[in-house]
């Protein structure tokens, strides 16, 4: 992120970060530690996923790995053109 800061520096970027929130999860979804949380993280969780979800959707411009069931979500949820998605991947085709 740093270095897009550097490189696009009329560029907003935006972030849901909490400093007192437990980071160490914060790096993919594992559905078996999920599932070991309690009531109360769980619907933090979902509701952080649902934050982030919007942010996206609402956003001029994604860039992301269409390996994640995550962006293609959020481009199909987004009904702007498709070029406004960057992949961070190869060419991908939905079928």
């Amino acid at each position: 992120i740093e270095e897009l800061r550097y490189l696009k520096p009329i560029w907003n970027f935006v972030s849901i970060y909490n400093i007192d929130y437990n980071t160490t999860r914060r790096h993919g979804h594992f559905q078996t530690q999920f599932n070991r949380l309690s009531s109360r993280e769980k619907l933090f969780e979902t509701r952080l996923l649902m934050c982030e979800l919007q942010m996206l959707i609402n956003s001029q411009y994604v860039l992301c790995s269409m390996l994640s069931n995550v962006c293609r979500l959020i481009q199909i949820l987004r009904h702007q053109h498709p070029s406004t998605v960057i992949s961070l991947d190869t060419s991908w085709f939905g079928t």
